[in-house]
């Protein structure tokens, strides 16, 4: 634990869960993502690796952060979960096979997603170290490469040719919003992915997440509510987050809900046509808007490289 760890190495050692507890409350923050949002990316994120670097020299001070030049497995591999990031005895399986999504080989196999100790810590509702919205049960660190049935997300990893358009622009603004944004944010919905409970349900058009994105705008602006705690033995089918009827009556359909909640505006034309969500098997206008309303309002569960718990996944630093 943290206090343990500075006894035998001083103050600068930071423990796993210390650290994804700081990170939680900076971008799990129900306000807004103080980390992510405009400047915060560069700055928090640079203190954060050298925060994270001071600990490991703590204990062994000729070792360094490593760096994952992804842009080189971008340009290598036709396949990026193919690339020697992903081998057993470095940062394990890109995309677990496994049911439950863990990494069960290798070094870093059933990696363990630890318990929120803070009282004012941020947690989801069975307490482990994960984003109030993300209310999954289960206390080891997830991968997978589906963002519910779209490969990838529709991503791939970003390469030279984005890093390069990125170092012409002239607005500070427009290359924070880059850097948080196309320049590393496909890695982390790549890595992280999303699945409903459902497994019924498939969309194959996600626009990159914007799903998972949608949903935690609808959670800050307050129309989702997740159970605050679940006992151990709740299933996580009757531990889930939904949207109370008594916030949502005021609109007239599901279609009038997610325009009246700004997602038209804000999903870049994924919310607009609903033809984008017949493969989830609705004919209709209204069937289909119905099933993404609840679908948004349901969340379902992210492996942790796409939440705010994602400094739990050794690729993340």
């Amino acid at each position: 634990g943290q206090e343990e760890g500075e006894a035998l190495y001083g103050r600068k050692y930071r423990s796993i869960t210390r650290l994804v507890s700081e990170h939680l409350l900076g971008a799990a923050d129900k306000t807004c993502d103080h980390w992510h949002d405009d400047a915060g990316v560069m700055t928090h994120h640079v203190a954060f690796t050298l925060e994270m670097e001071q600990s490991l020299q703590a204990i062994d001070p000729t070792v360094t952060v490593p760096y994952w030049d992804y842009t080189m497995d971008a340009y290598y591999y036709e396949d990026w979960v193919n690339s020697p990031i992903f081998a057993d005895d470095w940062f394990g399986k890109a995309s677990p096979t496994t049911e439950g999504h863990m990494i069960v080989n290798g070094r870093w196999a059933y990696l363990g997603v630890g318990k929120q100790a803070d009282a004012d810590g941020i947690s989801n509702p069975y307490g482990l170290l994960r984003s109030p919205w993300n209310t999954n049960p289960t206390p080891y660190v997830m991968r997978h490469r589906y963002v519910l049935t779209e490969k990838d997300g529709g991503w791939v990893m970003p390469g030279c040719v984005d890093f390069a358009e990125a170092f012409e622009y002239t607005s500070l603004g427009r290359y924070f919003s880059e850097l948080n944004g196309e320049l590393h944010g496909p890695v982390h919905i790549m890595i992280g992915g999303q699945w409903w409970i459902d497994p019924a349900m498939n969309f194959s058009a996600t626009q990159g997440g914007d799903f998972l994105l949608a949903s935690k705008w609808l959670w800050r602006q307050g129309y989702i509510r997740c159970p605050e705690t679940c006992s151990e033995d709740t299933p996580d089918a009757k531990c889930v987050c939904s949207c109370p009827s008594e916030l949502t009556t005021a609109f007239n359909s599901s279609k009038d809900f997610l325009n009246g909640t700004g997602l038209f505006t804000l999903s870049d034309g994924l919310f607009n046509v609903w033809q984008h969500f017949v493969t989830s098997g609705c004919r209709t206008e209204e069937d289909c808007y119905d099933v993404v309303k609840d679908t948004l309002c349901h969340v379902g569960h992210a492996g942790e490289m796409f939440t705010s718990s994602a400094p739990y996944d050794p690729t993340f630093w």
